[in-house]
């Protein structure tokens, strides 16, 4: 199996928190890098081309896949309760690991900020067990934030405090070399179309969010993990979805419900 290492991301700019990670990745074996949809739920622009543009700054060029699965038809299927997109990327995903062999994968942690990262996890941290227990290779899962809601406040980058974190789930921290952090903020500056988001971001963590963004976070997978269960006590994707709803972009909310349902019809349809 060798030194293989998967990144899957939710959407371009996910792999902002983790370049870090990624370019050490990059540096010790094969990187593969799928982007599964391509973000256009709040913009028309070239996403792809941000990320391509980004990653260049740590001189990865290969190993990029971008599956282009768009993010508001995704939104409209969970709405409309129509879940056959997502048993497709689950076998499209499950193909992938198996083919690659990889010896780590690494991807969106399962926090409750944006339903498409919690279900990448499901599914993830869901063909790695079973690879494990019928394969012959043995994979580890990681997963590493981007943001969830506690304590009336967005918090980005960093794992929850409200649930405990199972023993086994020991937290690891990855500090940017000066070199890298350079590269990283070049990398974030090609997203164009999400600079104003970024700055919300730095308004919301203030003063020292250089060091904060220096510091990356992660943690390997649980083997055992109760998915039907809250992450967070509020999910953030039920307040957005409740504001898009306010601005007449929703039709109906988004909700965790929506999410377990997902989960087990994505569990009737991997059933042999």
């Amino acid at each position: 199996m060798g030194n293989n290492f998967s990144f899957i991301l939710g959407h371009n700019d996910d792999e902002l928190p983790a370049l870090g990670l990624m370019n050490q990745a990059y540096k010790a074996g094969n990187l593969k890098s799928i982007w599964i949809t391509n973000g256009d739920s709040n913009t028309n622009e070239d996403r792809e081309a941000e990320s391509r543009n980004g990653i260049r700054h740590f001189g990865i060029t290969e190993g990029l896949e971008f599956w282009h699965y768009s993010q508001i038809k995704l939104f409209d299927s969970i709405i409309n309760r129509e879940y056959n997109p997502f048993s497709e990327i689950y076998s499209r995903l499950e193909q992938e690991i198996i083919k690659s062999k990889p010896s780590s994968v690494y991807t969106c942690a399962f926090e409750g900020g944006n339903i498409i990262h919690d279900l990448l996890n499901y599914m993830v941290h869901g063909i790695i067990n079973g690879i494990n227990k019928f394969g012959s290779i043995k994979i580890i899962g990681y997963e590493f934030p981007q943001y969830h809601f506690e304590n009336g406040r967005i918090i980005f980058g960093r794992f929850g405090k409200q649930n405990p974190v199972e023993s086994e789930d020991i937290i690891q921290q990855y500090a940017l070399s000066d070199e890298e952090f350079s590269r990283k903020l070049a990398a974030t500056n090609e997203h164009f179309s999400q600079q104003d988001y970024f700055q919300q971001i730095k308004n919301i963590i203030g003063i020292g969010w250089e060091q904060f963004a220096r510091i990356e976070v992660y943690r390997q997978m649980h083997h055992e993990r109760d998915y039907t269960k809250k992450p967070v006590d509020i999910i953030y994707y039920e307040l957005y979805g409740q504001e898009k709803i306010a601005n007449g972009k929703y039709s109906s909310p988004i909700t965790f419900n929506d999410f377990v349902k997902i989960i087990k019809f994505l569990k009737e349809k991997q059933k042999p």
